[in-house]
C-alpha cells in the first residue's frame, strides 16, 4: 500500500502526508462526532505548528489559552511544579480548560519529543 519510493522510510511519515488535517480529526473524538459544517469551519481556521523537544507550549499561570491543541504527531507532557502528571499522545487534545474558562492554564505543557500540533482558535467555538 506504500509507494516504492518510501522503501526503507517510516510508514508513519507517509501517513502524515496522505491523511489531511480534517480526515485526521474525524478519526478522533470529539471531532468524530461533528458534522460537515463544523468540520469545514475548523478546516478554514486550523493552523499547524511544530514544537521541538522540550519546548514549552503552555505555561501554568500564563495568559489564557486562545487555542485548542490537537497532537498530530509526537507527545506532550503535562506538568505541575516539575512533576509529571500525564503524557498525551497523537490524537489527544489539550488546552481546553483554559480555553473554555478563559483562565490561565493550570499546568505546564511541554513537548516530550519533536511534536506537530493542530491549533484551532477560540472563535471557531464561539
Amino acid at each position: 500500500p506504500f509507494p516504492d519510493v518510501l522503501e526503507g522510510r517510516s510508514r508513519a511519515c507517509y501517513a502524515c502526508r496522505v491523511v489531511g488535517p480534517l480526515q485526521f480529526l474525524q478519526a478522533h473524538p470529539p471531532f468524530s462526532l461533528l458534522g460537515a459544517d463544523a468540520l469545514a469551519r475548523i478546516g478554514e481556521a486550523l493552523d499547524v505548528v511544530f514544537q521541538p523537544k522540550d519546548a514549552r507550549v503552555l505555561t501554568r499561570g500564563g495568559p489564557a489559552n486562545e487555542h485548542l491543541f490537537v497532537i498530530r504527531k509526537g507527545t506532550v507532557r503535562l506538568e505541575r511544579d516539575g512533576e509529571l502528571l500525564r503524557v498525551l499522545e497523537e490524537g489527544e487534545c489539550f488546552g481546553f480548560p483554559s480555553l473554555i474558562g478563559r483562565t490561565s492554564p493550570h499546568v505546564d505543557v511541554l513537548a516530550a519529543e519533536d511534536t506537530l500540533l493542530y491549533l484551532i482558535p477560540r472563535d471557531v467555538f464561539d
